[in-house]
């Protein structure tokens, strides 16, 4: 008779109390389970009884429980929330529903421009997302939050999608586990996760070491990975703002915290594209130029990985180190964001005017990839200028004693420097042979 319950309430059931749930060949619970007993094998029948009885009595309160909580109305179980805390410096859950309700609104307003996402939808799965926490049933079964969440709002009427958006926010639950299926469902995950992680910084629970008691590690590397597989185009900078102003802290707690939580998201950033086969240099030199975008930083760690294996990426990494060394040690005394474009009356060698002439030439085209995040041929179109800044190296010295003639050679090199930064900062790639380098 108790098959009728949901079918992870029963496997729950059985499994708090050691037991196994039996399945049939379609995957449907048969009315049957297993247990074991230690020791030698005598009495088992009235072992077995023994095991019959408690069972049936688990099974009877959760459907006790089960029957009760369908009573009442899913919605009013959010005002309870009230009366559970989430963090003593935080306040309540229902205080954290509150926050990630708005965060979760301005990151659909983020992605918006590119992506539509039903931001009515969110809005619900928002609300009902922490609800089952105040049922009598989660209470008994900590294990069922989220899909008790999504049992009893179906079974209020809720549409589909906000159902099944209360159980998958709480995705992924383990490091390789299951992430949202939906963009609604991965938006509300995102700002739960932030919510989370931002609320801890700043009431200083840092994780340290290996200890990560709240588990913020993962909710980063949930977010990370549900950014990516919903391509969601984002800035990381104003969903961190978002999220530390919210917070019921003092603001000196909140500024501090903006670039804790950037730093360790990057961190997890970076070891998440090892796992992907980016190596350690080449998420080094992506993250460096521009990290504010988690798919955008995908996309171009994927590019720089895979037009690595071209063989005039050495040479001309190895010139944009070079050029970067020679920008950085110039903007001690000038400011070459100030400096005009070059003047061609000024080259004195035909290496100058080469050098230019091809910049000019593939600038507008490389852009035009950049722009549509076409990184992997734009990333070829850099490549082209190898032979005209190997031969500018040969035949220039840069840093001449005349001003006027140092200058224009300076905003010359600054111009391919910003350009191509708009990728990554090449000057992080390991002149160690240029092999792919494990990440430790």
């Amino acid at each position: 008779k108790y098959l009728s319950l949901p079918k992870e309430l029963i496997i729950y059931t059985l499994k708090n109390q050691k037991n196994f749930v039996i399945f049939d060949g379609k995957g449907e619970i048969m009315p049957y389970f297993a247990a074991v007993k230690d020791g030698i094998s005598t009495n088992l029948e009235s072992i077995g009884k023994g095991y019959e009885r408690v069972i049936s009595a688990r099974l009877e309160d959760a459907d006790f429980y089960l029957k009760s909580d369908l009573k009442i109305p899913f919605e009013t179980n959010t005002e309870k929330l009230k009366g559970v805390i989430f963090h003593e410096k935080l306040g309540t859950m229902y205080d954290k529903v509150s926050r990630f309700s708005k965060l979760a609104e301005q990151l659909c307003d983020d992605i918006n421009s590119s992506q539509k996402i039903n931001k009515k939808v969110v809005s619900k799965i928002c609300f009902l997302s922490k609800s089952d926490l105040a049922t009598r049933t989660v209470t008994e079964f900590p294990e069922l939050q989220g899909i008790f969440g999504r049992i009893c709002a179906a079974a209020s009427g809720e549409e589909k999608i906000v159902s099944d958006g209360i159980e998958q926010h709480w995705r992924p639950i383990t490091y390789d586990g299951e992430l949202p299926d939906t963009a609604e469902s991965s938006v509300v995950a995102i700002a739960d996760k932030m919510d989370s992680i931002a609320g801890h910084f700043a009431a200083g629970n840092i994780p340290t070491g290996s200890a990560d008691p709240y588990g913020l590690r993962r909710a980063a590397l949930g977010i990370i990975k549900i950014a990516i597989k919903q391509r969601f185009p984002f800035s990381l900078k104003t969903l961190i703002r978002n999220a530390v102003e919210l917070l019921p802290v003092e603001d000196c707690s909140k500024a501090k915290s903006e670039n804790l939580i950037s730093d360790f998201i990057k961190q997890r950033l970076n070891n998440y594209f090892c796992e992907l086969g980016i190596s350690a240099d080449e998420a080094d030199a992506v993250l460096s130029a521009i990290s504010d975008d988690i798919y955008d930083s995908y996309k171009r760690g994927l590019a720089v990985s895979g037009v690595r294996k071209q063989p005039d990426f050495e040479p001309i990494a190895a010139a944009f180190k070079r050029i970067g060394n020679i920008i950085k040690q110039a903007e001690k005394s000038v400011s070459l964001s100030e400096f005009g474009p070059p003047d061609k009356n000024l080259f004195k060698d035909d290496s100058e005017t080469a050098l230019f002439e091809k910049f000019v030439s593939v600038k507008d085209e490389f852009n035009a990839c950049i722009d549509v995040g076409d990184y992997e041929t734009g990333l070829k179109i850099f490549i082209t200028l190898r032979n005209p800044v190997d031969s500018f190296f040969e035949k220039v010295m840069v840093m001449t004693g005349d001003e006027r003639i140092k200058n224009n050679r300076l905003s010359l090199l600054y111009g391919i420097y910003r350009l191509f930064m708009r990728v990554a900062d090449f000057s992080k790639i390991s002149q160690r042979l240029f092999q792919k380098t494990k990440c430790e």
